[in-house]
């Protein structure tokens, strides 16, 4: 007798086991597979014979193909870079020491002629901080604004206001570029910006647009003289408590990874800096913490190399400011 169990249309094989010649269905699906499988094994050999033997008579030139496109398939995965650069640096020695104390690159934006800023920039160096002038600039009138020393404004004669630049660069040679602090009224005329970039120019240093204002022109004058230039994109601490800071910094994060970079601009606010220190040391990975100077471009071009900046005692002293890479800030 034989007994038999029906398979699907697929077919399957007959087996006999002593008298009895038995259905298995299931085989059919198996030789499938072992078959599908050897087929691959053997198309993926040949390839990569016949590779090495095109690599062979050809060279280095036809392995570029290859290359490419695993290059092409890891640039996405790339890590977003965000840029922290904290304001302000100089009235404060206290605050101004837990800013250099916390993780990571970082730009410090200094006042060049507050109390505390000689005292604080050589330990920023050696904490391979970043440094950049926070020029003070004139700001609509305002009762809660305060005139800072070396206020650039409108009413200044041409000699007076390359002056009080070129002291401000004097102060802090270790500088990398320039920012605007406060600012809403001058950054809105090309004019007197016309003339900040000129000399930015002649040192080699670019500028941040803190974007105090919605009429700002500085970033364009800045590509129009032939100066690097990048803009803030959030402020963290616009509001002073944990809620808001915490949701602007998630802000950043969220622009940095749509557009591959973005410039967080705070101040050393005590809430500020516990936030950081906290929330620094946890990262995600797929954010890079970068110097804001590697972000500073011309219209077209693709993000600078990053320049070597020595952080050793011939940094800490008056230093020559090289005439290749320099950034600003400001609010």
């Amino acid at each position: 007798m034989f007994r038999q169990t029906p398979g699907p249309r697929l077919g399957g094989r007959w087996l006999f086991v002593g008298q009895t010649r038995t259905y298995y269905p299931e085989y059919n699906r198996i030789d499938k597979r072992a078959k599908t499988k050897r087929a691959k094994t053997r198309q993926r050999g040949l390839a990569a014979i016949i590779t090495l033997f095109v690599g062979a008579c050809m060279g280095p030139a036809a392995w570029a193909p290859a290359f490419a496109n695993d290059t092409a398939r890891q640039s996405h995965l790339k890590p977003a870079k965000l840029a922290i650069v904290i304001d302000d640096i100089g009235y404060h020695e206290l605050r101004g020491m837990q800013t250099i104390r916390l993780p990571g690159r970082m730009t410090l934006a200094v006042l060049p002629f507050a109390p505390h800023t000689q005292a604080l920039v050589p330990h920023a160096l050696l904490a391979e901080k970043e440094i950049i002038i926070h020029q003070p600039m004139e700001p609509r009138p305002s009762p809660a604004v305060r005139t800072e020393v070396g206020t650039l404004t409108l009413s200044m004669s041409q000699h007076e206001f390359d002056n009080t630049v070129g002291r401000a660069l004097a102060a802090v040679p270790q500088s990398m570029g320039m920012s605007n602090h406060t600012g809403s009224l001058l950054t809105a005329h090309p004019e007197p910006m016309a003339r900040v970039m000129r000399q930015l120019n002649q040192h080699g240093m670019f500028f941040l647009d803190s974007r105090t204002t919605a009429d700002t022109v500085a970033m364009d004058v800045a590509h129009k003289m032939g100066v690097k230039a990048l803009r803030r994109d959030v402020f963290l601490d616009h509001e002073r408590n944990q809620a808001f800071i915490s949701q602007a910094f998630d802000k950043a994060l969220k622009i940095a990874r749509q557009r591959g970079q973005a410039v967080l601009v705070g101040h050393p606010y005590p809430v500020t800096l516990k936030f950081l220190e906290h929330r620094l040391k946890n990262l995600p990975a797929d954010i890079e913490l970068v110097a804001a100077s590697s972000l500073a471009r011309l219209p077209g071009t693709t993000a600078p190399q990053r320049r070597a900046v020595a952080t050793g005692p011939a940094m800490l002293g008056l230093v020559e400011r090289p005439g290749s890479l320099r950034i600003s800030l400001g609010r």
